[in-house]
């Protein structure tokens, strides 16, 4: 990823995150959870692109192992400070493509609202890197934007259906 680049969407969703810091969890991904994962105390989520830590709290409520993970200085401020004390918790800052985690190290992935913003290219390295996390067996959750979106064009166009803020 174009460093640039890299920068000015980490702070575009950084200052998004702190505007919108969503409160509730996307009950989809808890469904989700809950459905396919049985046993929490047993069962590593990462929480990738965790924003304010919503589905991390949660997830970590419910008794799941949480990683909240997310690029953005802000999100990990918020996070951190959202679930300040949880035992079932770490939190760790990515950088760009890059998942700081050992291969098959994590059960579950939960990517909402977190895999939009790149190309083909980075987004297929990105969902490579982050198979790689997953032990056999595990399971992604992810959901992606579409052009009926309120951000879609909503920045700089990069190349066609690309675009930074």
């Amino acid at each position: 990823m174009d460093e640039k680049i890299f920068e000015q969407t980490r702070n575009f969703w950084g200052d998004a995150v702190r505007r919108g810091n969503l409160l509730y969890p996307n009950d989809k991904v808890i469904r989700f959870m809950k459905r396919n994962f049985k046993n929490p105390s047993k069962t590593t989520v990462l929480d990738f692109g965790c924003g304010g830590g919503r589905n991390s709290l949660a997830l970590a409520c419910e008794g799941y192992r949480v990683i909240a993970m997310d690029y953005t200085d802000t999100a990990m401020e918020m996070t951190t400070e959202k679930l300040h004390g949880m035992g079932n918790v770490s939190i760790m800052q990515n950088k760009g493509l890059d998942i700081p985690l050992e291969d098959s190290s994590v059960d579950a992935i939960v990517a909402d609202g977190s895999l939009f913003y790149n190309n083909l290219t980075n987004t297929a390295k990105l969902l490579g890197n982050l198979k790689k996390t997953l032990k056999p067996g595990g399971l992604m959750w992810a959901d992606f934007r579409s052009t009926e979106d309120s951000l879609y064009r909503g920045g700089v166009s990069i190349r066609r259906f690309l675009f930074y803020a």
